[in-house]
């Protein structure tokens, strides 16, 4: 039952990728601007789905999806259109991190571009770590004139995303960032029993 319904789910995913490979940010079947971080995310449930199944139909379409994410980020490894914020974010992290799996199949003739741009980006990412283990950038902001908002679940989305990169690829710097932020967080949770939904760049609530 679990499986139908997977299939059913990324049926239904397909009925929304564009031509160019990518998918919408918005609802189901409106105008609205591809989205970075949401061809990501179906990425990621359409390798899991194709490579469960062997179904070159999921993968073809991962690969279309993997290589307009790698043909839209810049030079320095950030994405910097079709974006949910105003600019690019390290919680993209969790969108590199698809990226990074669609590196692994070596059947898709990009896999090793696919590899590097998600590379690119992690290293871009760190970048923003600072000593005390916080990311900047890892928040929302969605608007030149707005405040950033450094919610748990971005600061959780660039953690992991660091973290199972740094496990794919055996990467020290991007083990050793996720883990200086995890830390910090395990301690404000040890010291104060509950994880917050918010914090500043010094950890406090």
């Amino acid at each position: 039952e679990l499986i139908a319904r997977s299939q059913r789910m990324a049926n239904w995913l397909l009925t929304l990728q564009r031509p160019d490979g990518s998918f919408p940010g918005g609802v189901e079947h409106d105008k609205s601007e591809s989205s970075i971080f949401n061809t990501a995310q179906i990425l990621d449930g359409l390798l899991a789905i194709g490579i469960r199944e062997n179904n070159t139909t999921y993968l073809d379409a991962a690969e279309r999806a993997a290589s307009w994410l790698t043909d839209r980020q810049a030079d320095d490894g950030s994405w910097t259109t079709n974006l949910y914020d105003v600019e690019c974010r390290t919680y993209l992290c969790h969108a590199a991190w698809p990226l990074a799996k669609a590196g692994e199949v070596n059947h898709f003739k990009r896999s090793s571009e696919y590899r590097d741009a998600a590379k690119r980006f992690a290293d871009w990412a760190i970048t923003f770590q600072t000593t005390n283990g916080w990311i900047e950038k890892w928040s929302f902001k969605l608007g030149a004139d707005d405040d950033e908002i450094n919610t748990l679940h971005t600061i959780a989305y660039t953690i992991e995303g660091l973290l199972e990169m740094g496990f794919l690829w055996d990467d020290e710097a991007l083990l050793a960032a996720a883990s200086s932020a995890a830390e910090r967080l395990l301690r404000r949770f040890e010291v104060e029993g509950v994880l917050w939904g918010e914090y500043d760049n010094q950890w406090r609530k």
